[in-house]
């Protein structure tokens, strides 16, 4: 999240630890992942840390919660290492369409 771009002042106050899905695209295709777990635990941190800046019942709060279950969902029976084209141990870990870092949505 680029927090001075987006004029968001409290972002680094409320949020430790920042990801971003364009952080977590770019994790991926540079294999950074070594395991399942690393993916979902990024894919996690968004979803906390949207709903820890954004107020509950707004759209972006919303979204995340419904991002997060689909995420969980989706990735609730893949485990083991990630390497090229997908996870092994039983699934992949691509949940299809593009991800990119945009202002709303991005924890």
């Amino acid at each position: 999240v680029d927090w001075k771009a987006l004029a968001l002042p409290l972002y680094p106050k409320l949020i430790k630890h920042p990801m971003d899905l364009g952080s977590v695209e770019k994790k991926l295709k540079s294999g950074r992942y070594a395991a399942v777990s690393d993916f979902a635990a990024d894919l996690a941190l968004i979803w906390d840390n949207a709903h820890t800046f954004n107020a509950d019942g707004s759209d972006v709060h919303q979204m995340a919660t419904k991002l997060r279950k689909l995420s969980e969902v989706q990735l609730g029976g893949v485990h083991g290492p990630l390497r090229e084209g997908g996870a092994s141990g039983g699934g992949s870990a691509s949940g299809g369409g593009g991800a990119s870092g945009g202002a709303g949505c991005s924890g």
